[in-house]
């Protein structure tokens, strides 16, 4: 049995392999496993000469040059069971490994990453800081929780990295600080903006991938949701989700819509159901590979929101009671989270 066989808070007995207890919800101790090397590929792939090219062609030409590479790379990508992780620019970040398992929700995907931060933690603190930013960039489409442990990690990986790390590195570990910062309640939020603000300035400037703007711009646009400035995060998220279309840059659509989707129906106006139906559709219509959580679990929580909103209370609940079994299912921590905060 990977966890103990009693929930410690409670005392109910533990399912095989489950993470938390089915009596309380307490998390369950795991046991101890000896470290083993896990492959994780990454790839990286960019167009040779690019600023030449981009001096000959123009930016409206090149735009359209760099969307083609991307769509075409993605696919290729998702062919061999990769997952097309940053667009940097002029190029692609593929991953082979762990992180694409957490989309897929495949066995073993926590361990492989609670693995990997101890390995690399003993083996090389520049190493550590990689990792660290490839297991919590999962914190974006609520597949991890920002927890204390995250909070530890990444501000351990930001302390390294303001002391020696080259200039890539550090703005990793200040992106991934950033998102748990704001992730959480009870931290310096600002301070989280602020390091997120600053990684989006150096993408817009092509020092680094543009993706980290726009996932600055969701995380800006959801803190505008709570605040009730639905039109702000309207057009915030609506911004990202175009760009995204534009470049075949589809992990985070399913953040993407459930920003756009929930300030729509928080906003009530005039043709907003229907623009968050619509929204919803898109995202269902987009081709995935078979199971990328992803995308699978925001649609059924927004079809749950959908159908509450049309006051179809039972398939509200059935919906809701999907969400929350698939989130538990595959140990996807933000997301179970939420689902268990749906009434």
């Amino acid at each position: 049995m990977d966890a103990q066989a009693r929930c410690s808070a409670c005392g109910v007995e533990a399912r095989d392999g489950a993470r938390f207890c089915d009596g309380c919800g307490a998390p369950l101790q795991r046991q101890q496993h000896p470290a083993e090397y896990k492959q994780v590929t990454v790839l990286f792939a960019d167009i040779v000469r690019s600023m030449d090219i981009a001096a000959a062609l123009g930016p409206e030409r090149l735009r359209e040059l760099m969307g083609d590479v991307v769509t075409r790379s993605a696919t290729v990508v998702r062919r061999y069971g990769g997952t097309l992780n940053q667009f940097t620019g002029d190029g692609i970040m593929a991953l082979f490994g762990a992180p694409a398992k957490c989309c897929l929700g495949l066995s073993g995907w926590q361990d492989d990453f609670d693995e990997a931060i101890e390995m690399a933690r003993r083996v090389d603190k520049f190493s550590f800081c990689g990792v660290v930013q490839f297991k919590y960039i999962a914190i974006l489409n609520w597949a991890l929780e920002p927890d204390d442990v995250a909070l530890r990690d990444t501000a351990e990986a930001l302390e390294i990295a303001l002391h020696g790390a080259d200039d890539f590195t550090l703005v990793n570990a200040e992106f991934a600080h950033g998102l748990v910062l704001v992730r959480r309640e009870d931290a310096d939020r600002e301070r989280g903006f602020e390091l997120l603000a600053k990684a989006a300035r150096l993408a817009l400037e092509h020092r680094y991938t543009i993706i980290a703007a726009w996932c600055a711009d969701l995380d800006v646009a959801a803190d505008k949701h709570r605040r009730g400035d639905f039109d702000t995060a309207i057009r915030l998220a609506e911004h990202v989700l175009e760009n995204e279309m534009r470049c075949g840059e589809h992990i985070n659509l399913g953040w993407t819509t459930t920003i756009l989707v929930e300030s729509l129906l928080h906003r009530g106006g005039e043709g907003d159901l229907n623009a968050a139906q619509a929204a919803v559709d898109r995202l269902a219509a987009l081709p995935a590979e078979p199971g990328f959580l992803y995308h699978h679990l925001p649609l059924l929580r927004l079809n749950a929101l959908l159908a509450r909103e049309r006051g179809e209370e039972s398939l509200y609940s059935n919906l809701r009671d999907q969400y929350r079994a698939q989130a538990e299912k595959f140990g996807m921590e933000g997301h179970i989270a939420i689902a268990r905060a749906m009434t």
